[in-house]
């Protein structure tokens, strides 16, 4: 990336992209005409510079289309090279091939690269199949630093990481790693039925408290699942991290029911800061973003 290059913040990450420290900022204006179609503006000159589209692809579906949209104006106005900054991947979590489902996370991929992206960046993608399906060089930061110091003062002798599936043992290992745990990650089995999650057993030893680390919260099932199951067990302190905070719908509050200490999740999604509350802590992506926008992926735009 050259040292002339640009950050540009779609709508509802101008304040995280504030944030962000060492790059010129250039402002697309996204806008409607009457009939609802997207237009995108550049509020500044992008020819010849590398250009980092921070934003997402999650719904709604406009927020997609605003995304592909810029993409394409910044490669028609002479970019040097396109990446997409996206803290949260959407539609990374459609990464199994079904008869007669979509492969979203496939589809995103060839979306991209077909409005100009030539890379992403993104924060705890939510499986190395997805990172294979988009079909672009993805970097995939940890976040597992931006939860330490909140989290230091809830480490003792008697603190197990757990993982509530098996998908999330490597991002548990890397927090147990960042929190200086030296005992065993623990994790569940679990298993999915149209009733909803139901886990199976616990591999590893647990004990008195435990801090939960998974990538999404969205509806909160696994979570709940997870909770309920470790309270059974006799774990008494239950703190959970989490990278994305979808909280969608109502069941996730059931995690305070349960005793759940803390939610600590970061502001991958914005609007997640109206979420904040005793019970949700929010920790910036700032510090993350800037160190990774030092050396971003990036590949030369086509002429």
């Amino acid at each position: 990336m050259n040292s002339d290059a640009v950050l540009v913040p779609l709508p509802g990450f101008e304040p995280l992209a504030a944030s962000v420290t060492g790059m010129d900022i250039v402002r697309p204006i996204c806008s409607r005409f009457a009939n609802g179609e997207i237009a995108v503006r550049l509020l500044g000159q992008v020819a010849d510079r590398d250009c980092v589209l921070l934003g997402t692809a999650a719904p709604p579906a406009e927020r997609m289309i605003e995304l592909l949209m810029a993409a394409d104006t910044l490669t028609r106005h002479g970019a040097l090279s396109v990446s997409a900054l996206l803290p949260y991947l959407a539609y990374a979590r459609q990464d199994h091939p079904e008869a007669g489902h979509s492969l979203a996370a496939a589809w995103l991929g060839r979306a991209l690269n077909a409005a100009g992206v030539g890379a992403v960046t993104t924060i705890d993608i939510h499986s190395e199949a997805a990172r294979e399906l988009i079909g672009l060089p993805v970097a995939s930061l940890s976040p597992a630093r931006l939860f330490t110091r909140a989290l230091a003062d809830q480490v003792a002798a008697d603190t197990v990481v757990v993982a509530p599936d098996r998908g999330a043992v490597t991002r548990a290992r890397e927090m147990a790693d960042a929190l200086g745990v030296e005992r065993p990650v623990a994790s569940l089995d679990q298993e999915r039925t149209a009733a909803g999650v139901t886990h199976t057993r616990i591999l590893g030893e647990l004990d008195r408290n435990a801090i939960v680390v998974d990538d999404i919260l969205d509806n909160g099932g696994t979570l709940l699942c997870c909770c309920r199951e470790l309270r059974s067990r006799g774990v008494e302190g239950l703190t959970v991290a989490v990278t994305h905070g979808l909280f969608t719908g109502s069941a996730w509050h059931a995690l305070g029911e349960l005793g759940v200490d803390d939610i600590h999740t970061t502001d991958s999604i914005p609007t997640v800061w109206l979420r904040a509350s005793r019970l949700i802590r929010v920790h910036s992506i700032a510090p993350l973003l800037t160190e990774a926008l030092a050396e971003p992926v990036t590949v030369q735009a086509d002429d």
